[in-house]
């Protein structure tokens, strides 16, 4: 089982460590970079929440991406195929 949360903060983590890499290489070589990911994460709601693992995962990535230092521009996308995000009539979170 992959829960949304965790997965978003592999995803932050990894991002932040190719910026990291790239830092010492000369500005002109570094390139726009697009991360692509796919598979089926769960989510728990407690309480009267509302959301879905699409939500949580791009909540939890903007989080990580902050604590990493993960600070230029970027832009993350999780969207569910199925057209549903839990008990919601949105279908991801931008």
């Amino acid at each position: 089982m992959c829960i949304a949360k965790e997965e978003a903060e592999k995803l932050a983590r990894y991002a932040a460590t190719l910026v990291a890499t790239s830092r010492n290489a000369p500005a002109s070589s570094i390139k726009p970079l697009a991360l692509l990911a796919g598979g089926e994460t769960t989510v728990q709601l407690k309480g009267n929440g509302k959301g879905g693992r699409n939500q949580e995962f791009a909540l939890a990535f903007a989080i990580a991406a902050e604590t990493h230092g993960l600070t230029k521009q970027w832009t993350l996308l999780s969207g569910g195929t199925d057209g549903r995000d839990g008990p919601t009539d949105a279908a991801g979170a931008w």
